[in-house]
């Protein structure tokens, strides 16, 4: 990113990811490596693995969607009183960062789903697909509109792996309707 966007605005790309997607990407493997046992021993129940599997992307939500939203809705008093006014230009970076951060959260459980089934080998696939989207994505955005191009290239990217992640990942497995993907 230094290359693209500048040692200065790569190091305020890098702040604000920080602050809006390292956090839930430090905590949401926790949950879910504490209750990929109980996955394991359901893995043949897929009725009762569907329900489970719901209620914990439920319990990601309930912690990530508060903590993200309200820092979305904040950041313009966040940066400067946290960081200082030299950073204000991270700000709607920031706010972006924390809409990937949200989508990636509801992300999270899905890998405890496939080791239970035993299907990885579907997580390894999706996970090649998106790095081949990913990249350009933050290539082109860069260049065409800095580090702001970067951050709505991630985002973008992003939505389409949240779409995709149930079509790809969670259907097969669990044949369930998006329908009640989206309101857990």
């Amino acid at each position: 990113l230094a290359r693209i966007l500048g040692a200065s605005v790569a190091g305020g790309y890098n702040l604000a990811y920080n602050v809006a997607v390292v956090p839930p990407a430090k905590l949401n493997p926790i949950i879910t490596r504490v209750l990929f046992p109980a996955f394991a021993k359901i893995q043949d129940d897929t009725e009762k693995l569907r329900v489970n599997f719901y209620k914990l992307l439920s319990v990601v939500g309930i912690i990530n969607f508060p903590a993200l939203l309200g820092l979305m809705v904040v950041a313009n008093n966040f940066v400067p009183l946290v960081f200082g006014e030299k950073w204000n230009s991270i700000i709607p970076i920031l706010q972006l960062l924390c809409v990937v951060g949200l989508l990636r959260s509801v992300g999270n459980p899905i890998g405890s789903l496939l080791m239970a089934k035993a299907r990885v080998d579907i997580s390894f696939k999706f996970n090649v697909f998106k790095t081949f989207l990913f990249i350009p994505a933050i290539l082109i955005g860069g260049h065409l509109a800095g580090a702001i191009g970067v951050t709505l290239g991630f985002l973008v990217v992003q939505i389409i792996n949240t779409i995709l992640s149930y079509f790809v990942m969670i259907k097969p497995v669990l044949g369930s309707s998006y329908r009640q993907y989206i309101l857990s």
